[in-house]
């Protein structure tokens, strides 16, 4: 059946592109498109009330890309951050202040936070990790004044990153437990053994063993290592043991460790299941499909060898998992019937209920997803009358097609054509006559839209200090070419991610469009996995339609919330402490704002406020604004951003990340390669690398507070211990100390109360070039990251090339490179490098 006979098209947008700049500021800008076909004005009003909707509460989507996600203490971290408009994925300029924090996981606390310009919905970001910091999981966030904005929202733009003392520790630590799996109510029992490098045991070491519950302390016990370096443990907890997690710390001669691993459980009785009929609804008399979805209590799949659905006690039907504990099967729903389920295996002694059956009702369906079009077929139960019946499908809030036509017996066969869509998920909603929804269904479309990246390295193996040539280039999926902005990282493969991996793609197009987290998104996008797009397809029927964030239903909700008092700059806040509350207010009052940028008079308002905008924090990046008045000593000064209304919202539990599957004990680092010690030498001195001093000498920037006394060598070594004499360094230059790059600074600060720091000054990521400065050869280079480059655009034809060189650490290193190009796609390629040849 030809839907569109008897139907007029309209469009409600048209398309328009503009061509990618050559900079930043002129990155992309892009409109959606979006064909309607529609017949009656009713449903055209629905139409345009949920576009309305959508635009009213379109806000920013921000994501974060860090140069690695484990770290030694003493390190930078240097990240980068996309901001798109959320709804068409185009780089946003609704804000111009990137707020970012960095949150220790266990304690759920902030110990850094900063403030970034943001260049047409881009910034380049760095962090120092100093040695006070305690080692452990942490959480990196960033947001905007309009990426966050009601009280409930939940925080996207995270990054997890482990910090440790070392990356090759001094004491190993393995953890065994008396029992496979626990049991509620269980004690916790095992032993704890520690061990050098070299399979020593570590003897008297002062440890505490601690077991947690989530985050809380459920018990803690403060021992010493006996002679075979062995703790033993007994915990007699009571909660349930799916939340719990052992967390081992040591002391020994001056060296910390920290592990920490899960407390095995008893999966097979912690089964958690959930039935979703596909459209939402199980209807009585029609056939129905029905996904499912298994997880433990701690959300990771669980999967299902044999279930068994019965109906009033008889089994009909048998199903197992397809895929991360989700399957699906069909099903005839017979009204009136006790309809259970029983897992087999793995054996559960538990009968699970299953779905609610509706005595009568409409069906939506996917019937055939093609590249340029969707199929879905509509029917009813008997006795449904045959009115007319309306269908909406819509990508981000933003209807793309709409069709009305008059129910058949026999059912209907709607296609919608997708060859203006982008990649993403689209929603369909199935209208009755009244207009009210009664079915749903998402699906991600065009999941081949994704940039064809390549990188090729000049070799394949490589020397210490050698030069690499990469190539990138980038195209869509027809071949043609694309001109992007990237990505690129190149990092030691010792410094792999413990957590699911999160990129571009990922983020954009499934995380940040769905309610809670999933499992291993990237999963999703792998071009080599041939049940790719069928798993995704089951992911979205096991969500629902609910976890849709462009949701009708969910944007009703948002529209009649009261939005956070966000600012997209620094209000100041003078506060005269003597007065009367009415006083406080009668009279403006006059501040001087200085800065190295300058320096502005302004007059507060009634209410004491005054704003300090973004051009003069632009002007003042990387110094102190100091404010000043007359009478100062009887004012107080408040200074408001956007860390001020968002402290609920950067909590630990408010933050959505992707799962992974956890293995026991963590990572076993005892298994890393090891590399020979290298010994150099440097101007009569020898200095010796071994992977005990691993990754100390960075190669980043910190920050040196210096004295009149510091000179700097011809080597461009501040206070060189080899040469007792040089040159006066110069303040913000950057110079090598204590192993690492730091920029020098002029010791002390403005002594003023009424301070606060405008935008973070990114120091520029140290890469050396050898061939311009031979003689640097000579110093010991032990960079982990030879690359990091957050923001590089390609020529008109897609291309790009780089030009870097090796470190002194031989090793395999892991590539990167990732971006969104002019055409609205996204792409990921990874790539190696191999850093062994003598």
């Amino acid at each position: 059946m030809n839907i569109h006979e008897g139907n007029r098209f309209y469009n409600c947008h048209s398309l328009v592109v503009y061509p990618f700049m050559r900079s930043l500021n002129q990155i992309l800008v892009f409109l959606f498109c979006c064909n309607v076909l529609c017949a009656q004005s009713d449903i055209r009003y629905v139409s345009d009330s949920v576009y309305q909707l959508s635009q009213a509460n379109a806000i920013e989507s921000v994501y974060l890309n860090t140069n690695k996600e484990v770290f030694e203490l003493g390190e930078d971290l240097w990240f980068g951050a996309t901001v798109l408009h959320s709804q068409y994925l185009r780089p946003s300029d609704l804000s111009k202040t990137l707020y970012v924090e960095l949150r220790l996981a266990e304690e759920d606390r902030s110990v850094q936070t900063a403030m970034y310009a943001l260049e047409n919905g881009f910034a380049n970001g760095h962090m120092y990790l100093p040695d006070s910091l305690p080692a452990g999981e942490y959480w990196l966030t960033g947001f905007t004044s309009n990426s966050v904005r009601y009280e409930d929202s939940r925080i996207k733009s995270v990054r997890k990153i482990l910090l440790k003392e070392k990356i090759v520790p001094q004491v190993l630590i393995q953890a065994n437990f008396d029992q496979e799996y626990f049991e509620n109510k269980d004690h916790v029992q095992g032993t704890v053994r520690l061990l050098t490098p070299g399979g020593e045991p570590v003897a008297g070491a002062k440890t505490i063993v601690t077991l947690k519950d989530g985050r809380k302390v459920a018990d803690r016990l403060r021992i010493r290592s006996d002679s075979t370096g062995r703790i033993s443990f007994d915990f007699r907890h009571k909660s349930t043991v799916a939340r719990l997690s052992l967390s081992v710390r040591m002391d020994h001669d001056g060296h910390e460790e920290l592990f920490d691993c899960p407390i095995p459980y008893d999966k097979q009785k912690r089964l958690q299941l959930q039935f979703l009929p596909e459209g939402g609804n199980l209807v009585a008399g029609l056939s129905n499909y029905v996904a499912f979805k298994a997880v433990d209590e701690s959300g990771l799949p669980m999967d299902i060898q044999k279930g068994v659905l019965y109906a009033d006690g008889e089994p009909v039907s048998e199903f197992s998992s397809e895929h991360d504990g989700m399957g699906k099967f069909s099903m005839f729903a017979v009204p009136d019937v006790d309809y259970t389920v029983q897992i087999i295996e793995p054996a559960v002694d538990s009968v699970f209920q299953f779905v609610k059956v509706v005595n009568s009702g409409m069906q939506l369906s996917l019937q055939k997803q093609e590249r340029h079009q969707l199929t879905f077929g509509v029917t009813q139960s008997m006795g449904f009358p045959l009115d007319s019946v309306h269908l909406m499908v819509k990508q981000r809030g933003i209807p793309f097609y709409l069709a009305s036509t008059k129910m058949k017996p026999s059912g209907l066969l709607l296609t919608v054509p997708l060859d203006k869509v982008h990649q993403g998920i689209v929603e369909a909603t199935l209208f009755d006559h009244n207009h009210i929804p009664v079915a749903e269904r998402l699906v991600f479309v065009g999941l081949d839209k994704q940039l064809e990246i390549t990188a090729t390295v000049s070799e394949e193996m490589l020397g210490v200090k050698e030069k690499v040539q990469l190539k990138l280039s980038v195209k869509d999926q027809a071949g043609m070419p694309v001109e992007s902005a990237l990505s690129v990282r190149a990092v030691d493969e010792m410094f792999e991610s413990p957590f699911a991996e999160t990129n571009i793609l990922t983020h954009f197009m499934l995380s940040n469009e769905l309610k809670g987290n999933v499992h291993e998104p990237a999963y999703y996008f792998d071009k080599s996995n041939a049940s790719a797009a069928a798993h995704l397809d089951l992911l979205l029927l096991t969500q629902g339609w609910r976890s849709y964030i462009w949701n009708q239903h969910e944007l009703k909700e948002q529209s009649v919330k009261e939005p956070l008092p966000m600012v997209d700059y620094v209000m100041g806040q003078v506060v005269r402490k003597s007065l009367t509350a009415r006083a406080r207010k009668s009279k403006s009052l006059e501040v001087q704002i200085i800065s190295k940028g300058g320096a502005v008079v302004t007059q507060t308002d009634s209410l004491g406020r005054f704003p300090i905008v973004h051009e003069f924090l632009l002007a003042s990046t990387g110094s102190d604004v100091v404010l000043k008045m007359e009478n100062q000593a009887s004012v107080k000064m408040n200074f408001i951003t956007g860390f001020s209304h968002t402290e609920a919202h950067r909590s630990v539990d408010k933050l959505y990340y992707p799962l992974k599957t956890s293995l026991q004990g963590g990572r076993n680092w005892s298994k890393l390669p090891k590399a020979p010690a290298v010994a150099k030498e440097v101007m009569g001195v020898e200095v010796v690398d071994t992977k005990q001093e691993y990754g100390r000498f960075n190669g980043q920037s910190g920050r040196y507070e210096g004295n009149p006394g510091d000179y700097v060598c011809h080597y461009n070594i501040l206070n060189c211990r080899n040469h007792r004499f040089g040159s006066a360094p110069i303040p913000g230059a950057i110079y090598r100390f204590g192993g690492r790059m730091v920029v020098y600074e002029l010791p002390g600060r403005i002594a003023e109360t009424n301070t606060f720091k405008a935008y973070y000054k990114v120091p520029g990521f140290y890469q050396p070039d050898y061939d311009e400065k031979p003689k640097e050869k000579l110093i010991p280079d032990f960079r982990n990251t030879l690359l990091w480059e957050p923001n590089l655009l390609t020529d008109e034809n897609g291309e790009a090339e780089m030009t870097f060189f090796t470190s002194d650490i031989r090793s395999v290193f892991d590539g990167t490179v990732e971006g969104m190009g002019a055409n609205g796609q996204f792409g990921l390629v990874k790539f190696k490098l191999v850093v062994l040849k003598e």
